[in-house]
């Protein structure tokens, strides 16, 4: 018998510790400390006490679980969107190539936005739009920032891009600054640094992998099946 450990729970038991946390401090079977400590009382105090605070702990279990179950009937409900959405576009291409920009370019880390960044200004303005017409979003709604050589003008760079983009200046992140071991000559292929554009906007996020989705599903229902088996993720 693991006299020191029985030594310690029975303490333990008698400042009110309930036998989960006993089990939990000194890493040891709970059905050991059940054994060790049934000969001890508790206060009335310290039934409340163990008594509130297994309340506690189950309402905000509750919530989570309602929490995580709200949000995947949410995610489900803009994926079946985006599936049935597709042929619903007027401006067709716009939309496939907002897409096919969006998978080859886009930023993909955060959940939470929809960017995308390049150097071209076409592509730009192609995405630019398909924000506005596939996703609905106002310009005024479109986030932007440049990331430029440090020896290049920001002043030029942010010019340039607002009128290209149409995005107003007030719109603008600040302009980061990159650092390149490059020579100045090769730096300089890109005067106006690189251009991101993007909303933030969750609900969105998952709407479109719904379209993607929804058109991967469409040129390979075979491969579809199997990519979903494995909760298919852009």
């Amino acid at each position: 018998m693991r006299r020191r450990e029985k030594e310690q729970a029975r303490l333990l038991r008698q400042s009110g510790k309930s036998v989960k946390e006993i089990e939990r401090l000194l890493n040891v079977p709970r059905s050991s400390v059940s054994v060790w400590v049934r000969d001890i009382p508790l206060t009335a105090m310290q039934k409340k006490r163990l008594s509130e605070r297994g309340h506690s702990l189950e309402v905000l279990e509750k919530r989570r679980s309602t929490r995580l179950a709200n949000e995947s009937r949410r995610r489900t409900i803009f994926l079946e969107k985006g599936h049935s959405d597709i042929k619903e576009f007027p401006d067709i291409d716009v939309f496939m190539l907002g897409i096919g920009l969006y998978l080859g370019e886009g930023s993909k880390t955060d959940r939470g936005k929809i960017e995308l960044s390049n150097t071209d200004p076409r592509i730009i303005q192609i995405f630019i739009r398909f924000l506005m017409q596939s996703c609905g979003y106002p310009l005024s709604r479109i986030h932007a920032t440049i990331g430029i050589h440090s020896h290049l003008s920001i002043d030029k760079a942010e010019k340039y891009w607002s009128t290209i983009s149409g995005i107003p200046l007030r719109q603008f992140s600040k302009t980061f600054i990159q650092i390149s071991r490059a020579g100045k000559g090769e730096r300089d292929k890109l005067p106006f640094g690189t251009f991101s554009v993007g909303v933030y906007d969750t609900a969105a996020r998952v709407r479109l992998e719904g379209w993607i989705q929804g058109i991967y599903k469409r040129l390979f229902p075979t491969e579809y099946v199997l990519h979903s088996m494995t909760k298919l993720r852009i």
